[in-house]
């Protein structure tokens, strides 16, 4: 009887432990290649980006991507289109460079749900702010968070 207790105790363990990496492995996440040419001042990028809505309910992603970038695939399970702002300024004023990239949603994603998707795009970063080290030269490189070059979340990023 004990064996048999032992047993059934260490299965409930084990699908516990397995529930809980579940949830562990499901944050946001971003796995991205970049292809980087300093000298040209260019970029490429190919990521698979696993997105955790934080609340409530949406229909769209949004993102901020810098504004010299050329998309050229967004595809995944949920995603039924995408739209690329260029024009309109961004409204966070350490991101100056950054453009709305909205991801439109073949169904709404609650709280807690999450999505993948991948998504290519290149460019030639020649702006950038006058006050930011983040810069692409033949000299210098510099790419951190104030220069979009990978799509930002709002949600996220705080």
């Amino acid at each position: 009887m004990k064996k048999r207790l032992m047993k059934r105790l260490t299965l409930v363990a084990i699908i516990t432990t397995l529930c809980l990496n579940v949830h562990a492995a499901d944050p946001a996440h971003y796995s991205i290649r970049l292809q980087l040419e300093p000298e040209a001042q260019y970029l490429s990028v190919s990521a698979l980006i696993r997105f955790v809505q934080p609340k409530g309910d949406t229909t769209k992603l949004s993102f901020y991507l810098h504004r010299q970038m050329e998309i050229k695939s967004c595809t995944g399970p949920a995603i039924a289109s995408f739209r690329f702002d260029k024009e309109t300024p961004s409204p966070i004023p350490y991101f100056s460079m950054g453009r709305l990239l909205e991801l439109e949603l073949n169904q709404p994603l609650a709280a807690g749900q999450s999505t993948q998707f991948t998504i290519e795009y290149d460019g030639y970063i020649t702006k950038w702010s006058d006050w930011s080290a983040n810069i692409v030269t033949k000299e210098w490189t510099e790419i951190s968070l104030y220069l979009p070059w990978f799509p930002y979340n709002l949600a996220h990023g705080d």
